[in-house]
């Protein structure tokens, strides 16, 4: 489990297990009025519910979603890469 506080908000992490991370945040904002939100989705970069409540000051959020990346071009997961592979990639990149 992560916490991260700050002095605007607060937010709890837990994951991933199995690809998930449930997220869990209050926060204040300026607006004093009222808005809702939410998205489900099952196939894009961090699928899955994410919404949030927004009323008199506060924004309440609740996300679970997948930690993975979407491969728009082979229509599924992104592999994920080993930590040698991600090593490589590094070295790579800085020629």
């Amino acid at each position: 489990m992560k916490f991260v506080k700050s002095e605007i908000s607060t937010y709890f992490n837990w994951g991933p297990i199995f690809n998930k991370s449930l997220e869990v945040g209050v926060q204040r904002t300026k607006e004093k009025g009222f808005d809702f939100y939410w998205r489900f989705s099952t196939r894009g970069d961090h699928a899955g519910l994410h919404s949030f409540i927004e009323a008199f000051g506060l924004m309440f959020e609740f996300n679970l979603h997948d930690v993975r990346h979407w491969d728009y071009d082979n229509d599924t997961w992104q592999r994920t890469q080993t930590e040698e592979e991600y090593e490589a990639s590094k070295l790579e990149h800085c020629g």
